[in-house]
């Protein structure tokens, strides 16, 4: 005998509305089948059941796709069609049942699984240890599997088919993080005769500059490592740096150096509906024991760079537009913080402890890798995380400014009666 939730259960997920007397069920009856509260007693609702993963990776999955869960312009049309049926091939499939479950009023279990995803990932992404799997390689490869997917299902390839659409065919999940860079590179020689006395020469024999437009789905900045010192009371002060001091490499004016060594100015061409920025911190190498399958080993790792990070809550992108650019227009909206994966520990070379804060229309949350959703601390304390990923929305999308979207998307998903 099926109780009367579990029917009323069941017939949601297969994406029928049933409104019967004799299915109506009580509340009570509802939330018996309905986590109470997470591990930091806290109860759930929809948009922060946790995910998580059973293999080690399940932190890096579960941080990176709570993130995108709450990008609106990603979750809303994933979230709309009915449920498509279960897919092995199809990326965007696996990925709409993740931000379905995760935003879920009736999920009986308490955590999403992200075990299909997993199986998914190339063996170039697994975990090695030299190399572990972190949250920036993992996005850069959704993206790249969602543009794929995409470019499958407009050009009418058999790559996905209409049964695993989980989305209309003009639905890209892909172009909702791709903008455009104007790139000005300069190829450079070395001349002289002595490698003291060497000086940098424009190549004649090719144009001396040539300017380019390529889409990217991440803006990765570097954060420079900074010697620390001492204060006057003998207190060792941790350098910081800006933001704004990081994108300047966008700016068209300074110039930076390619994998090839050559010159060359940036500056953004077009902006995406959702910006990601991917602060790199961590440079120069180190070494360190590992056990491996013939005994413990000694492995290259990555030294840890200490020098603060320091982002506002508003973030202004018009000095890193180009002038003839269609964005750049004097409404121009800036954009605000709306989520962001944390390295949790950063002592912690394995990369195996990481963190998401993610901002709703009551307050920012925090979700760790053992899958418990808590009230974020202080703004203070989230302005001094280590980011590895951070998601900026324009300001027109601001929870703050969606609460009464936010209502009225909770009120949607309430059972007819």
């Amino acid at each position: 005998v099926v109780s009367t939730a579990a029917t009323r259960y069941i017939a949601k997920v297969q994406g029928a509305v049933i409104n019967a007397s004799h299915l109506t069920a009580s509340g009570d009856t509802m939330r018996q089948w309905m986590p109470q509260e997470s591990l930091s007693g806290e109860k759930f609702r929809p948009g922060l059941i946790p995910i998580y993963g059973a293999s080690e990776i399940g932190s890096v999955l579960g941080a990176t796709l709570m993130c995108l869960c709450h990008i609106a312009p990603l979750s809303l049309p994933l979230r709309s069609p009915p449920l498509p049926p279960p897919s092995r091939g199809s990326v965007t499939s696996i990925l709409s049942r993740i931000v379905r479950r995760c935003w879920s009023p009736y999920q009986i279990t308490p955590r999403v699984h992200c075990s299909r995803m997993e199986r998914l990932l190339p063996p170039t992404l697994l975990p090695k240890p030299d190399r572990p799997l972190s949250p920036p390689a993992f996005y850069g490869w959704l993206v790249s599997a969602l543009r794929a997917e995409g470019r499958g299902r407009v050009r009418g390839k058999t790559l996905v088919s209409e049964r695993d659409n989980p989305a209309p065919a003009a639905f890209r999940p892909d172009k909702i993080f791709s903008g455009v860079l104007s790139i000005t590179s300069m190829r450079i020689t070395d001349s002289g005769g002595y490698e003291e006395d060497t000086k940098l020469a424009t190549d004649t024999s090719g144009p001396k500059s040539a300017t380019r437009q390529a889409q990217y789905a991440v803006l990765q900045v570097r954060i420079p490592e900074k010697p620390l010192f001492v204060d006057a009371h003998r207190r060792t002060v941790i350098p910081e740096v800006e933001l704004s001091e990081l994108l300047a490499v966008y700016d068209g004016k300074t110039i930076s150096e390619d994998l090839q060594g050559n010159h060359r100015r940036m500056t953004i061409n077009r902006l995406p509906k959702c910006l990601v920025i991917a602060p790199v911190r961590r440079t120069g190498t180190g070494e360190r024991r590992a056990h491996g399958i013939e005994g413990e080993v000694q492995v290259n790792t990555v030294a840890n760079n200490p020098t603060k990070l320091r982002y506002p809550s508003s973030l202004d992108l018009s000095p890193y537009l180009h002038p003839q650019s269609k964005d750049n227009t004097p409404d121009l909206p800036s954009y605000s913080l709306q989520a962001m994966v944390c390295r949790e520990n950063s002592g912690n070379e394995s990369g195996r402890d990481w963190s998401a804060y993610v901002a709703t229309y009551d307050g920012w949350r925090k979700y760790l890798s053992g899958g418990v959703v808590e009230t974020a601390p202080s703004m203070s304390q989230i302005l001094d995380s280590d980011p590895v990923l951070q998601f900026w929305m324009p300001r027109s999308a601001d929870p703050a400014n969606v609460k009464t979207e936010a209502k009225l998307e909770a009120k949607k998903e309430e059972p007819r009666r």
